[in-house]
C-alpha cells in the first residue's frame, strides 16, 4: 500500500474475507503469521472480536507446531484485547502465562512485553507499587536487548505511575517514539505528558498535549486513544465554552460505546467534569 491510511481502509473492508481464509487454513506457520499480523492492527482499530479470533487461531497453530515463542505472542495478544475491553483479570492471566513461558525460553522481547503489560494492568487496578516494579523490569530488559519500542512504552508506564515525580523520564518518550516511527507510542507519550501537566495544575499545557494526541490519534485511526483524548480535552475546556466541552465528552462516550469499551466510573466522572483519583478505576491514558 502507498500509505498507512489506504492499508487501514483495505484491512477494514477485507477483514471478514481475511478471517474466513484464516479459519479455513490448517495449523501451519503461515497460518499463525497470517493470524498475528492483522490481529495487531485490528485491535488498534477497535475490532476486538475479530482480533481475539485471530490471536486464538495463531495460538492454536503455534501450540500444534510446538512454536513456544509464537505461543507467547499469541497469549500476549489475547491479553491486549482483554485489557482494551476492560477485562483486567483475564488480561492478567494471559500476560502471566506469556511471561512464565517466555522466561525459560530466553525469549527476552516477549518477556519484556509481558512485564510491561502486567504493569499496565496493575496500574489500572490501583496497585502502583506493583505497576512500578513491572514497568522498571520491562524497561531494564528492553534496554538490555535493544527493544526500543518496549522502552518507549515502559517509560510511558513509569511516567504514568509516578506522574510529576518522573516528568524527566517521560518527556523523552515522544521524541524517541518519533525517531522509531512508532506513532501509536507517540500518542501514548503525549497523553502521558498531558496527564503530568494536569496533575501539576497546568490545564492549558495539558490541553495542548492532549490536543496533539487527539490529532495524531485521528490521523492513525486509533479510536480508543481518540476517545480518551476527547474525554480529557472536554474536561479541560474552559467553563465559558461549556457547549463545546459537552460536545467533546458526548463524542468520547459515543466512541467508547461503539468500540464496546466499558465506561468506568472514572470515565463517567471526567465526562461530567468531576475530579477523580485515577487509582479508583481506569485512568484516561
Amino acid at each position: 500500500m502507498p500509505d498507512p491510511s489506504q492499508a487501514r481502509v483495505w484491512l477494514t473492508v477485507e477483514r471478514h474475507n481475511l478471517l474466513a481464509c484464516v479459519r479455513a487454513m490448517s495449523p501451519t506457520a503461515d497460518a499463525a503469521e497470517l493470524s498475528t499480523l492483522p490481529a495487531t492492527h485490528l485491535h488498534d482499530f477497535g475490532f476486538w472480536s475479530d482480533a481475539r479470533d485471530l490471536y486464538r487461531q495463531a495460538l492454536t497453530a503455534c501450540r500444534h507446531l510446538g512454536n513456544q515463542a509464537g505461543e507467547v505472542d499469541g497469549l500476549w495478544g489475547l491479553g491486549e484485547v482483554e485489557w482494551l475491553v476492560g477485562e483486567y483479570g483475564q488480561a492478567r492471566e494471559h500476560y502471566t502465562q506469556a511471561l512464565l513461558l517466555a522466561r525459560p525460553l530466553g525469549y527476552r522481547r516477549g518477556e519484556a512485553e509481558a512485564l510491561r503489560s502486567l504493569g499496565q494492568v496493575a496500574w489500572l487496578v490501583g496497585d502502583r507499587g506493583q505497576a512500578r516494579e513491572y514497568f522498571t523490569q520491562a524497561l531494564v530488559l528492553g534496554r538490555q536487548v535493544g527493544y526500543r519500542f518496549g522502552e518507549v512504552l515502559a517509560l510511558c508506564g513509569l511516567g504514568q505511575v509516578d506522574q510529576v515525580g518522573r516528568l524527566g523520564s517521560i518527556t523523552v518518550s515522544p521524541s524517541l517514539a518519533r525517531q522509531l516511527g512508532y506513532r501509536f507510542g507517540e500518542v501514548l507519550a503525549l497523553c502521558g505528558l498531558g496527564e503530568v501537566e494536569q496533575v501539576a495544575g497546568e490545564a492549558e499545557h495539558a490541553r495542548r498535549y492532549y490536543m496533539e494526541a487527539l490529532t495524531l490519534a485521528r490521523e492513525l485511526g486509533d479510536r480508543r486513544a481518540e476517545a480518551d483524548a476527547l474525554c480529557v480535552v472536554g474536561h479541560l475546556t474552559e467553563p465559558a465554552e461549556r457547549d463545546q466541552a459537552d460536545s467533546l465528552r458526548r463524542d468520547a462516550l459515543k466512541t467508547y460505546e461503539e468500540l464496546g469499551i466499558p465506561v468506568t466510573k472514572t470515565v463517567r466522572a471526567v465526562s461530567a467534569s468531576s475530579t477523580v483519583d485515577p487509582s479508583d478505576s481506569q485512568p484516561i491514558v
